[in-house]
């Protein structure tokens, strides 16, 4: 009885024993994870790159865990293992190293040591990079594993405390970036001639009148500075001798306050104030000079109201102004509404933005010499017209920065214009930035003189069909870049499918 329960004591405690062996053996291997797999192949190498995450390891003092990371055919027993990691425990890590000295060795990885420590949470990370060669005797590494083989006992996988992790199931292949020198020839449009040049020139001044009157008083609050505004813009056409003035138009607006009648009459009445003041202190004939008065200014207040987040029950504002007719009693819903808070704030802060007179300045200049021209590009480009801008372009190397140069200033000057936005988009082919010329030609893909340029961008992003049919459209209305980009279009492809066929 006795020899059955020692019998049975020692079995389970043996038992009990190999359950803690294998127990602390197999935490430590879960304690090894990997992180950041960067690992790729080219058409010559194999670049091994990740990261080994020891997480709180601990190995006994004369124990080593061998980290071997591995290439493995997932068709054939091909495979490759790479240099080890070693993870010395304290007493391994001394004797490891006095070996190495003693045998004048040096090892050809170094190892990374850890000791023992009761700091579970330490966190360790290993960057393991291995470059391979790569060629036509060993095409399995294609389509083969990346492994990290964890071995506690030196057993070789023949034990618990061995296990195998897949870190990569493929390994991309890494062709690096398609280089190669597209060099299309974009398509510049002759834009129509302009006749007579028609220009004009716009402001608003925001003039303070005493209450209910008309009266322009230059000494009034800011009115001297309001009224520089329209005085800087007379001299601005006038800098030019032939430009000449063809008319003046003013309007002026009034804010909601009082009878829609009322702010209509004083709004007439300060325009036709203004018009008087210009005329008498500029000297302008009175058959060029008209003013209307446009009465009160919803359609502003309401933009503002819009735009303005902190306006108390912004929402509610503007339904008022939506639904609510200005003679069906609008002006009274928007003063009792929350006790006519919204009301004062608009009143102080967007009222005075209404009482305003909007002035256009209607000029014709003539067409200007190309030495005429370039002076007129640094002070007033805006009285060139695209014509001249074009004619002055291609007095310079074509694609030099002065080139290049006149087309962004013609779309800064008329960015609604369709041939200063297909001449500025052939510019940005010309340096490169096919996506901002895709911006601007999207907007014209159905006008023939769009058709080349947008062929070279769908090349730029190797939309091959697309670019040769845009191409060909281009070619058979007589484009004559479209038949040289239709053949650079044919070098380009040949290279990517050389490029694509390194694979």
């Amino acid at each position: 009885m006795k020899l059955r329960n020692y019998v049975r004591t020692s079995f389970m405690l043996f038992i009990l024993g190999a359950t803690l062996y294998s127990y602390g053996q197999d935490k430590t291997l879960e304690h090894v994870s990997v992180e950041n797999n960067r690992s790729k192949m080219n058409a010559k190498t194999i670049l091994i790159d990740f990261d080994i995450i020891l997480n709180g390891v601990e190995i006994p003092a004369n124990e080593q865990l061998t980290l071997t990371p591995k290439l493995a055919s997932a068709e054939t027993d091909e495979s490759l293992t790479l240099p080890p990691v070693l993870v010395n425990g304290k007493k391994r890590d001394k004797l490891y190293k006095r070996s190495l000295r003693l045998t004048g060795n040096r090892a050809v990885e170094k190892p990374y040591s850890v000791g023992v420590t009761p700091k579970r949470q330490q966190r360790a990370t290993v960057r393991y990079t291995k470059e391979i060669p790569f060629d036509q005797s060993n095409q399995w590494m294609k389509e083969s594993r990346l492994l990290l083989m964890k071995d506690l006992c030196g057993c070789g996988g023949g034990e618990r405390d061995y296990e195998e992790t897949v870190i990569a199931s493929r390994i991309g292949f890494d062709l690096g970036k398609f280089d190669y020198a597209y060099r299309p020839s974009p398509h510049f449009t002759d834009p129509p001639r302009e006749s007579p040049k028609k220009r004009n020139e716009n402001g608003q001044a925001y003039l303070i009148f005493k209450t209910a009157k008309w009266d322009v008083l230059p000494d009034l609050y800011d009115n001297r500075k309001e009224l520089d505004k329209i005085e800087q813009s007379l001299h601005f056409v006038k800098g030019e001798p032939t430009a000449v003035i063809t008319h003046i138009y003013i309007k002026a607006y009034a804010s909601p306050e009082g009878t829609y009648e009322s702010n209509l009459t004083l709004s007439k009445r300060r325009a036709e104030a203004l018009r008087s003041y210009i005329q008498t202190r500029y000297r302008v004939s009175g058959d060029m000079l008209s003013s209307t008065g446009e009465g009160e200014d919803w359609e502003t207040l309401y933009k503002m109201v819009e735009d303005d987040r902190r306006m108390p029950y912004q929402d509610e504002a503007l339904r008022i102004m939506q639904s609510v007719g200005i003679f069906d009693g609008r002006e009274k819903r928007l003063m009792d509404l929350d006790d006519g808070r919204p009301y004062r704030y608009m009143k102080e802060y967007m009222f005075p933005y209404l009482r305003r007179s909007d002035y256009q300045i209607e000029y014709e200049v003539p067409e200007f010499t190309v030495e005429k021209g370039k002076e007129m590009l640094k002070t007033r480009p805006q009285m060139l017209s695209l014509k001249e801008m074009y004619v002055i372009a291609n007095t310079y190397r074509k694609g030099s920065d002065e080139f290049i140069e006149l087309f962004n200033i013609a779309y800064k000057v008329f960015p609604y214009d369709k041939y200063a936005n297909l001449n500025a988009a052939a510019a940005m082919i010309m340096t490169g930035d096919y996506e901002g010329a895709s911006e601007l030609l999207g907007k014209y893909e159905n006008e023939p003189e769009c058709w080349n340029n947008l062929g070279i961008v769908y090349a730029s992003r190797l939309q091959f069909d697309d670019a040769e049919r845009m191409l060909r459209k281009a070619y058979e209305r007589g484009d004559a870049e479209a038949e040289y980009n239709l053949l650079a279009l044919k070098e380009l492809k040949k290279a990517y499918e050389k490029y694509q066929g390194q694979k």
